[in-house]
Order: C-alpha cells, then sequence, then structure tokens
C-alpha cells in the first residue's frame, strides 16, 4: 500500500506533485526557448494581417451596403416603371376601343353614304 494509509491519497498527492513539477518544468522550458519573446513576435507579426483583414471586411461590407442602396433604387424604379406599363396598357386599351368604335361608325356611315349613293343623292354636295 506504500507509505499512505489511503491509496486514493496517495494517488492524489503523487497526479498533484506531478501536475505542479510539470507546469513548472513547461514554463521554465517555455522561458528558456524564449516563450514570452516568441509570443511578442508572433502577436506583432499577426496584428497587421489581422488589421488588414479587418480593413477588407470593412470595405466588403461598405460595397454591400452600396449594393442594398443600388437594389432599392432599382426597385424603386421597376415599381414606377410598373405604374407608367400599367397606365400604358390602360390608355392602349381604351385607345383600342375607342379605335373599334371610330371604325364601326366610319362603316355605318360607309353603308348609307353607298345606300344614298343608290338612290340618286349626291353626297360630295354635303362636303361643300
Amino acid at each position: 500500500m506504500g507509505r499512505f494509509g489511503n491509496e486514493y491519497l496517495a494517488e492524489s498527492v503523487g497526479y498533484n506533485n506531478g501536475h505542479a513539477r510539470g507546469i513548472a518544468h513547461g514554463i521554465e522550458a517555455g522561458k528558456q526557448a524564449g516563450f514570452t519573446e516568441g509570443w511578442n513576435a508572433a502577436i506583432t507579426e499577426c496584428n497587421p494581417m489581422i488589421e488588414e483583414r479587418d480593413r477588407e471586411i470593412e470595405r466588403l461590407s461598405g460595397e454591400i451596403r452600396k449594393g442594398n442602396a443600388y437594389i432599392k433604387e432599382l426597385r424603386a424604379n421597376l415599381e414606377k416603371a410598373q405604374h407608367v406599363s400599367e397606365l400604358y396598357h390602360t390608355e392602349r386599351d381604351e385607345f383600342v376601343e375607342r379605335h373599334a368604335q371610330e371604325k364601326a361608325k366610319r362603316e355605318r356611315l360607309q353603308y348609307l353614304v353607298n345606300l344614298a349613293r343608290e338612290h340618286g343623292v349626291n353626297v360630295e354636295a354635303f362636303d361643300k
């Protein structure tokens, strides 16, 4: 059983001692390898890359905002165009209907002129 009466206590003390020694050894090894200087060098090297990335994100975000504004403008123009187009079709339909009415009047008038000519009426005199 060892020098401890409780095996669990023996394991935990051994683990704690090993863990503490491992951390201390790791810190010492890191200091010997220049951990702090290496970390600072990495930060110094990476900060410009991070700033460049942030600038690129901001630039792209600006382009997206411009694109969204342009899309809103296009939508507004499309709605105006649809309204104008709708007016055009309404006016066209009215024009077609008026044309059909005028054509029907012309045909009736032409029928009456032909009928009058058949009965010997001089229709050209009416224009004078």
